[in-house]
């Protein structure tokens, strides 16, 4: 679950600090940082930190751009990671812009620890509210803020109402096997005993799956039929 960007971001952004401008409660800040194991944990605040203070930074960074006369769209936030980690790419781009980066990178990151202070805990559950809604878009049918672990730049890339729903494993042997995890079932009939699975989802416990050679095979498994008669 570790996310690359805040691995790499990271490592780019806190040398970059002037630690002397710091008071005890931005310290407390950066150390947590410093000592994160870089996973995105849905009960710190770790992740959540660091996307405030990387969406600042990048928003103030880039702002000279949206002055421009044509469409020019922000780098990407590799290529902001790639420049502010460059101390060559990073003159470069503040000659071209007229901005002082390290001071950028400062004055967002004062901002973010005073929101912490200010605001309490957010906990990256809250920030990021994992979810899985029913295609319907019916509410009911839904479920908001689940416990679950990873980020838009994560392996398990869960970001908001996107990431990796339906998960496989597969055995290449003979027979195969295979594992499965289907939050909301096949059918997507909340009447269905199988639709809200979400326990086993977010847990990472997985069914097996039935391969049938007959249909009689189903029957003894106890699967059922559904046969529509016009």
């Amino acid at each position: 679950m570790v996310t690359i960007r805040a691995a790499e971001g990271l490592q780019a952004m806190v040398p970059l600090l002037d630690t002397t401008r710091l008071d005890a409660q931005a310290l407390r800040t950066l150390n947590d940082l410093r000592g994160w194991d870089r996973v995105a944990d849905h009960a710190g605040e770790e992740e959540a930190l660091f996307q405030l203070w990387f969406d600042s930074l990048g928003a103030e960074l880039w702002a000279p751009l949206q002055q421009h006369p044509l469409p020019l769209g922000d780098p990407t936030p590799y290529n902001t990671i790639r420049i502010l980690a460059d101390s060559a790419l990073r003159t470069t781009v503040e000659q071209a812009l007229k901005v002082d980066a390290t001071a950028i990178v400062l004055r967002t990151f004062l901002a973010m620890a005073r929101a912490r202070e200010t605001d309490g805990p957010l906990s990256w559950g809250e920030a990021n509210n994992a979810r899985i809604m029913h295609l319907a878009r019916i509410p009911a049918f839904g479920r908001e803020n689940l416990p679950v672990n990873g980020a838009g730049t994560a392996v398990n890339a869960q970001r908001g109402n996107h990431g990796p729903s339906q998960r496989i494993v597969v055995e290449l042997s003979s027979p195969p096997k295979a594992w499965y995890q289907l939050p909301g079932g096949i059918s997507g009939n909340p009447g269905s005993v199988h639709y809200d699975l979400l326990p086993e989802w977010y847990t990472a416990t997985y069914r097996p799956v039935h391969f049938l050679s007959t249909a009689a095979e189903g029957e003894d498994k106890g699967f059922h039929r559904t046969t529509l008669v016009p």
